[in-house]
């Protein structure tokens, strides 16, 4: 436990290290494309990622309250927009293409979830260090590239943390298995008041994407397979479970771009990210595969 719990410090030492340059550099050279870059740790589609990273290399629970935040946070920060519907900057100041409302920015909602939920559960100093600069960093980075005022990063930085430390509340008075159910039913609810008041098909992904999530007491019945394998298999299982979610995502835009249809292919993303490592790593952790 001690050399994973170090291994894990070492890893967000680098992290921290190559997003303190970026960042830097970002702030010297005023650079859109660097900008960009750093606004990708409070993307949601990154932040599942790295859900599902720390639920096959890590730990399951935390991967999976991990990713519910992060479509709850999607969930709500949509429809907020939606209801409130502030408009962004002139578009000649924007330095990205963007759509939709500006106000609460998801990218400060999603990243200050994210990152808060992350720390929160392990208390690491160097992971302080990391969450704080990230979160602060994605906020600026949507002030820089011109698609958002202050007033939408500060609502979407406060708007994050205190989902998270509503998620951190209902586990410690409820335990993960109703944390993660109770923020996977707002995530729906949310979501489907999105779509059939407004039609925003950002609530249709986040419908889609937390139904899975709801199996979470039959994945965690069978944590047990990922957490006997060795690290070599699993992040081959990793690499498998992200690819297969990433192809599922692919063909669905190629089939597709109805909101229900979009739906579907993050309900299918996501079942693909959590479920492909079971029966792989089962496979490989067989008694008969050991033998041999």
């Amino acid at each position: 436990m001690r050399a994973s719990s170090r291994a894990a410090d070492l890893i967000t030492a680098i992290a921290l290290t190559l997003l303190s340059v970026v960042v830097v550099y970002s702030v010297l050279t005023d650079d859109a494309r660097t900008w960009y870059a750093v606004t990708l740790l409070g993307e949601e589609q990154l932040c599942m990622a790295l859900a599902v990273t720390i639920y096959v290399l890590a730990d399951v629970e935390t991967g999976i309250v991990l990713a519910a935040v992060t479509v709850a946070s999607g969930a709500l920060c949509s429809l907020l927009k939606e209801a409130l519907a502030l408009p962004r900057p002139p578009p000649e100041s924007w330095r990205v293409v963007v759509s939709g409302y500006a106000f609460p920015s998801g990218h400060a909602t999603v990243s200050a979830a994210f990152w808060s939920s992350l720390l929160i559960a392990r208390r690491r100093r160097i992971l302080t260090l990391f969450s704080a600069l990230a979160i602060a960093s994605v906020s600026y980075s949507r002030l820089a590239l011109g698609v958002h005022y202050p007033r939408d990063v500060i609502a979407g930085v406060l708007t994050g943390a205190s989902l998270a430390a509503i998620s951190h509340l209902l586990q410690s008075r409820l335990g993960p298995r109703m944390q993660v159910t109770l923020l996977s039913l707002a995530s729906i609810a949310l979501g489907l008041a999105g779509s059939s008041l407004y039609g925003n098909v950002n609530s249709y992904k986040v419908v889609g994407a937390a139904l899975p999530l709801l199996t979470y007491p039959y994945l965690r019945k069978h944590k047990h397979i990922i957490a006997r394998a060795g690290l070599a298999a699993r992040i081959l299982a990793l690499a498998a479970s992200l690819t297969a979610a990433a192809v599922a995502l692919k063909l669905s835009a190629v089939v597709s771009t109805a909101p229900a249809a979009t739906g579907v292919a993050y309900f299918c993303a996501v079942v693909l990210a959590l479920y492909t490592p079971l029966p792989l790593l089962s496979i490989v952790s067989s008694p008969l595969r050991r033998r041999f």
